[in-house]
């Protein structure tokens, strides 16, 4: 192998290992700031659009009727509603995202996957001008909450239910 062979894979070696380290940069500089915003409200009190439903301990869960994660996840709410629902005292409330829904589609969809819990819906302002999405700041969908009797937030953005079944058992 000739010298230029050899410098050529030397200078895509070297510019792999400039690329790698540079977008884990970005990735761990991004990671740092999606922290701090991850823990806005971990510790402080909910916004008062859950006032009402303060006293017991929430649950509270952002989706849309399209989300692929959220249907999957409506049958592990169902069954979370029903071991909770006699003896820890705690309540579930889901406020729906979709930007393209009416209450006649949203009835029949909760009626469909025999949703057991409540669910919240503005048809006024969908989507992501929901005012309860954000008053909680939303990063994504689903996006799962955990607030205790006295309306501080205890978890907030979890992407899944799934991650908070086990927190739930522990620390509830």
């Amino acid at each position: 192998m000739g010298l230029y062979p050899k410098l050529s894979m030397a200078a895509v070696v070297l510019l792999a290992a400039i690329y790698i380290g540079f977008t884990g940069f970005i990735k761990y500089k991004h990671s740092q700031e999606l922290e701090k915003v991850e823990k806005k409200y971990v510790g402080k009190i909910a916004p008062d659009v859950l006032r009402p439903y303060f006293g017991k301990k929430i649950i509270l869960i952002f989706w849309t009727t399209w989300s692929k994660e959220s249907k999957k996840e409506i049958e592990v709410v169902n069954s979370l509603y029903d071991e909770m629902k006699d003896g820890e005292l705690t309540q579930i409330i889901s406020v729906v995202m979709d930007e393209k829904i009416d209450n006649d589609d949203l009835k029949e969809f909760v009626e469909t996957y025999e949703i057991k819990y409540k669910v919240l819906f503005d048809e006024n302002n969908k989507g992501a001008n929901n005012p309860i999405a954000k008053e909680f700041d939303i990063l994504g969908i689903p996006s799962v909450w955990v607030i205790d009797k006295d309306g501080k937030v205890l978890v907030q953005n979890l992407q899944s239910i799934f991650h908070i079944q086990e927190y739930l058992k522990v620390k509830l």
